[in-house]
């Protein structure tokens, strides 16, 4: 009775591994989605690695369309709602916003690198599409998804 049993399974075994052998499967292609993009959410002056802010002739967007860029002086301002592509997590950098270099320290501040040496100030970034580091700029409390803030918890913030 189990010999028999064992010759039974054995031989729809055999049977049906040539069917599922020949099965192919559709699958749907994903959505292509722009990783490491951002949206400005005001107009964005951009930055030189040493904290100084430039002059650009030309930005290509996310899409590698031109953006109409609008001149102040000697720097640029980059119109708000434009799409940048990112290079890596937001580095810190010092700025000379409004000061000379050597009269001032700088202040400390989190950019997005948008190629080329150009930086973007993190602040006037909305949520970016691609891997990004959050900061504050002072200490905080969390809230639950009903806008109630919890007790004891608070976020601290750290110094760079």
């Amino acid at each position: 009775m189990r010999l028999g049993k064992v010759i039974i399974i054995s031989a729809l075994l055999g049977v049906s591994t040539p069917f599922l052998a020949n099965q192919t499967s559709v699958v749907q292609a994903a959505q292509e989605t722009q990783n490491n993009t951002f949206t400005l959410q005001i107009t964005s002056y951009a930055y030189r690695k040493d904290g100084k802010q430039v002059h650009l002739d030309e930005l290509r967007d996310a899409d590698g369309e031109k953006v109409t860029l609008k001149q102040n002086g000697q720097v640029t301002l980059i119109p708000k709602g434009t799409v940048l592509k990112y290079y890596g997590k937001p580095t810190p950098l010092k700025t000379y916003i409004g000061t000379s270099s050597q009269t001032s320290n700088g202040d400390i501040k989190m950019y997005y690198s948008i190629g080329n040496g150009y930086y973007i100030n993190a602040k006037n970034v909305g949520l970016p599409n691609g891997p990004a580091n959050l900061t504050i700029d002072h200490n905080s409390y969390v809230y639950n998804y009903k806008g109630q803030r919890k007790k004891a918890k608070t976020i601290k913030r750290i110094p760079l």
